[in-house]
């Protein structure tokens, strides 16, 4: 059909300038859109990572490349990341799964302590070790930088949660056993077996040490429970599959830490034990004694600070440069504190922390502690 002189001539005609609502709507309708293609962009990267996560669990070295680079972009420590409001998932959680696997049911059985740079390099070989990845030198290097702290983290915080069970059973055992948790005496002689079958209370001594005590120093239920009890030796029964030394089910370490930490917080643990009696369902919080001159008057004695002092000067001399017979700077003292000890010639109290709860202060002196309290 012919197009008229008219249609033509409309067509013509040049289209009329958007008004200034029309723009507006525009770009309104623009900025959406790309909002939108942002928001599908983000989604389909948080998609991809979790398509590829699998791929991620089976390459230590991309996971210590995720590791480094979170290190780098951490703003502040256990902050979430999150895309539109949405927590992405914690891309290492695989490898973080795996050092706590490790030190739970390997490493601690022999490994207890972690003190410099030295015995931090063993405890991460041996967690690499455990957690059964392959990696050549030069990988096991960034791994190290990776998760070298995660790894001493994890350790330590096992170690003070196993400290802390310790310290929950010797609590029953004051409830049960005339409000006393007996003497140091008597459980060194479960330690060295040095016990008579004659005698009951020796034997009932034994008896809690490897039926209570043990299932918590071990840190881990299949090492050593009450399905193992009656039916394995302590030293002799080995888990199933199992091949080293270092996988007896008690090992020689276990025991000895357990005692370590019974005979580091004897006093400690007694003092609140009458203080959970007298004020159950009060926080505690400790502080130590005051200076005293005399036997019996509490606190610390004369002797027991020149003692202290004593060593404070040998590690001093060992870590400054003085020649043999120099005086000691004046300020040395304050070079050698203690994390809880205020200057010299201060008042050497601890200072009181606000708690949202009732406060018993537990005076207990610190000279017959040596491992944290909890």
């Amino acid at each position: 059909m012919p197009i008229s002189d008219n249609q033509r001539a409309l067509e013509e005609m040049p289209t009329p300038p958007p008004t200034a609502e029309q723009l507006r709507a525009e770009k309104k309708k623009s900025r959406e859109l790309e909002a939108q293609l942002e928001s599908l962009k983000a989604k389909t990267v948080v998609l991809q990572g979790e398509t590829e996560k699998n791929k991620r669990n089976d390459s230590p070295t991309e996971q210590a490349s995720i590791a480094l680079k979170a290190k780098r972009a951490r703003t502040s420590r256990g902050s979430s990341v999150t895309v539109n409001g949405e927590d992405l998932p914690d891309e290492l959680e695989p490898t973080k799964a795996l050092i706590q696997k490790a030190i739970v049911q390997d490493v601690f059985s022999f490994l207890k302590f972690v003190k410099g740079e030295g015995t931090a390099m063993i405890l991460w070989s041996h967690i690499l070790r455990f957690s059964g990845l392959k990696l050549k030198r030069a990988q096991r290097k960034v791994w190290y930088d990776a998760f070298g702290s995660t790894c001493t983290r994890f350790f330590n915080n096992h170690r003070n949660n196993v400290i802390g069970k310790i310290k929950s059973v010797f609590g029953d055992y004051w409830k049960d056993h005339g409000r006393s948790i007996g003497t140091i005496q008597q459980w060194q002689r479960c330690l060295s077996r040095d016990l008579s079958m004659d005698n009951d209370d020796q034997k009932a001594h034994y008896s809690f040490w490897y039926e209570k005590v043990m299932p918590k120093a071990t840190g881990d239920k299949n090492r050593w429970s009450v399905a193992h009890v009656g039916y394995l030796e302590i030293y002799k029964g080995k888990a199933p599959n199992k091949k080293g030394e270092e996988d007896y089910y008690v090992s020689s370490e276990t025991e000895a830490f357990a005692m370590f930490a019974l005979h580091g917080n004897f006093n400690r643990w007694r003092a609140q034990y009458q203080v959970t009696d007298m004020f159950p369902g009060y926080v505690q919080k400790l502080v130590p004694k005051g200076l005293q001159q005399e036997a019996g008057k509490g606190g610390f004695l004369q002797a027991d600070v020149d003692a202290s002092n004593t060593i404070k000067e040998r590690l001093y001399r060992e870590r400054h440069p003085l020649e043999e017979g120099e005086d000691l700077p004046a300020n040395w003292m304050n070079d050698m504190r203690l994390p809880w000890e205020t200057n010299a010639g201060q008042n050497n109290m601890a200072s009181l922390n606000v708690h949202f709860a009732p406060i018993i202060i537990v005076i207990c002196p610190f000279a017959n502690s040596i491992l944290p309290i909890y």
